[in-house]
């Protein structure tokens, strides 16, 4: 496949449509298919850091890195792993830019999972009512 071959398919499709294909194949497909049933959950969230002075980077943001007291642009990806056996499988994606809050980020994904009930994920919802008063 030539380089414009895959630019072209990549554009007939919007970011969130891959993301979105993703979290469906996953938690509708092959999860249920393989009857994987991960106990444990982990909410993540990573910066994906690029170039500060390049401003083509689309729906890239600025935010302040506390770890290493610096500015950055670029964007975050949380994701909900489940530990399965003694390996783990990436259940859910969520794609934003770097200005965005860890929790907004994550909010959607932990609210309208399909494989969080109970107790657990009450104590979430209470979790991030708290925060968004901070």
């Amino acid at each position: 496949m030539t380089e414009g071959s895959l630019r072209h398919l990549i554009n007939k499709y919007e970011a969130d449509e891959f993301i979105d294909y993703y979290n469906d194949t996953m938690l509708n497909h092959i999860m249920p298919e393989l009857n994987i049933q991960p106990m444990i959950h982990i909410n993540d969230v990573s910066k994906v850091k690029v170039n500060m002075l390049n401003e083509n980077y689309e729906n890239s943001g600025i935010s302040y890195d506390t770890n290493t007291n610096t500015y950055y642009r670029g964007y975050k990806i949380a994701v909900i792993r489940g530990i399965v056996e003694n390996g783990g499988i990436i259940e859910e994606i969520r794609f934003g830019s770097a200005d965005i809050h860890d929790l907004n980020l994550s909010e959607e994904m932990l609210r309208n999972s399909t494989y969080y009930e109970g107790i657990f994920i009450k104590r979430i919802y209470q979790l991030f009512e708290k925060c968004k008063k901070n």
